[in-house]
Formats: C-alpha cells, sequence, structure tokens
C-alpha cells in the first residue's frame, strides 16, 4: 500500500507522529495536562456529553461496538464447517458415479454436525 494524506505518510506515521508531538509538550509543561484534564472534567460537569465520553475513553479505553444481527438465526462456525464438508462429500461422491456409474456408492457415514 502507498502513502496517503496529505503529508503522504502511511496511516500510523502520523498519528504517531501526532502523539510524539503531545508527548514532548507536555513533557516540556506538565501543568498544561493538569489544565487540559480540569477543562475536560468542567466540560462533562456542566453537560458536555462528548468531554465525558473523552474522560471515559481516556481512563478506561473505547468501549466495544456492539453489532446486533438482524435476520436468520445465527450460523455457528461448526455448522458452516460441517455443511462444507457435506457437500464437498457429495461432490466427491456424485464425481464418481459419473466416472464409474456400474459401481453404487454407500451413502455418506459422516455423523458431525
Amino acid at each position: 500500500m502507498g502513502p496517503i494524506g496529505m503529508a503522504g505518510l502511511y496511516p500510523n506515521q502520523k498519528g504517531d507522529r501526532v502523539r510524539a508531538a503531545f508527548v514532548r509538550y507536555f513533557d516540556a509543561s506538565p501543568q498544561k495536562l493538569d489544565e487540559l484534564a480540569a477543562a475536560a472534567v468542567e466540560k462533562a460537569i456542566g453537560g458536555d456529553t462528548s468531554a465525558a465520553a473523552f474522560i471515559r475513553d481516556t481512563m478506561d479505553g473505547k468501549p466495544a461496538q456492539q453489532l446486533e444481527h438482524i435476520g436468520e438465526q445465527s450460523v455457528t462456525l461448526r455448522t458452516m464447517v460441517t455443511t462444507v464438508l457435506r457437500d464437498h462429500d457429495v461432490k466427491r461422491q456424485q464425481a464418481a458415479q459419473a466416472k464409474s456409474p456400474q459401481q453404487p456408492t454407500s451413502p455418506s457415514t459422516d455423523t458431525r454436525q
């Protein structure tokens, strides 16, 4: 994948450089970090939900996105694999029958579910 973005940087390089700049800034002026935290808390107390989300995400990490499945019932990986294996067995048996129709094949004894 080639360079992207305004500076022609790879996606993570730009974020890494911005984070490094903040680290240098706050290392040089630790009181600025305290002021930033105090401002975020004041905004959250005043009802700013973005500030509250910022504090939550900074302290606890972003919550995982929850996805809802709409439609038919969910299918497990085991069910999908079993279906694929059975389909493969059926196709193999059909191919064998097509090559030698005089020899009947026995039904599959696959007990996987």
